[in-house]
């Protein structure tokens, strides 16, 4: 290893590990009145504290509802086991919802979990691509024939989550608040049918909605890839067989009206639209 890899190894170790300063603490220049331990703390802390401000961007919510304190200590203990891999920070709070329910305490509140993943879903919406979506008459572009394997291209900006809380009521409530006044209560259990949501952007900002549990799995095979003809199918299970295709055709309505279709795959041709 170069001398110069070697510092660079031993300053990552520091900064990000915490494995001590001692492989290069004799090569920091300070002057005589200033300790280099201290001069070399100023990154450490900056580093941490830039990951902190970028978590309590991304989640003012969640920050209203847990305070500073609380928050904070979610949020270090995030920074702590999970490094900013990413060039750009923007995507480093993606670890927060995976700390929140996978380590104590806060593995045992559900609502803040679910609070944590549905706001960085909101977020994900708003700063997805501007992608344009299709629309109704674009449909007409297909020969009947090819409708049994015709596949669907979700908009980037769809996003779609299962919550166990009713915590899309609850950010809601939160953004009602002024700075004084106090939190609403937590959000209770939802049912196990409503626990699909979907989140996207639309002209007049990021909105949400519960879905059934067949819209859900019509969605999940649409993201793998599944044609309208296996949508049949599966919304069969779920409605019989004689009212599958109109459940499918009503759903398609549904997307096409939102926006959530952003282009359609042909057989054999690709993304078509």
């Amino acid at each position: 290893m170069t001398a110069l890899a070697s510092l660079q190894a031993g300053f990552s170790g520091y900064l990000l590990q915490d494995t001590g300063d001692a492989p290069v603490r004799p090569l920091v220049r300070v002057p005589a009145a200033v300790d280099a331990g201290r001069r070399m703390h100023v990154y450490r802390h900056a580093y941490r504290e830039r990951l902190h401000e970028t978590l309590r961007s991304d989640y003012p919510v969640l920050l209203r509802l847990m305070g500073r304190e609380g928050f904070a200590a979610l949020a270090y203990t995030c920074i702590e086991s999970h490094r900013s891999l990413l060039p750009n920070i923007r995507w480093y709070g993606a670890h927060l919802p995976v700390v929140a329910a996978g380590r104590s305490p806060w593995q045992h509140d559900g609502a803040i979990a679910d609070m944590a993943q549905f706001e960085w879903h909101v977020g994900l919406a708003f700063d997805a691509a501007d992608t344009p979506a299709i629309a109704a008459a674009d449909l007409a572009q297909v020969p009947p024939e090819a409708w049994g394997e015709l596949g669907f291209v979700l908009h980037p900006g769809l996003q779609l989550l299962r919550l166990d809380f009713a915590v899309p009521d609850w950010w809601l409530a939160v953004q009602d608040l002024d700075e004084a006044a106090a939190n609403p209560p937590a959000p209770l259990r939802l049912a196990a049918g409503d626990t699909c949501w979907a989140v996207w952007r639309s002209d007049s900002g990021v909105r949400f909605r519960r879905l059934d549990v067949d819209e859900a799995e019509a969605l999940q095979a649409v993201q793998t890839g599944e044609g309208f003809g296996a949508l049949c199918a599966l919304l069969a299970g779920h409605v019989g067989e004689a009212a599958a295709a109109g459940r499918a055709a009503g759903l398609l309505r549904v997307w096409l009206e939102s926006g959530w279709i952003s282009g359609l795959r042909l057989p054999d041709e690709g993304e078509a639209v």
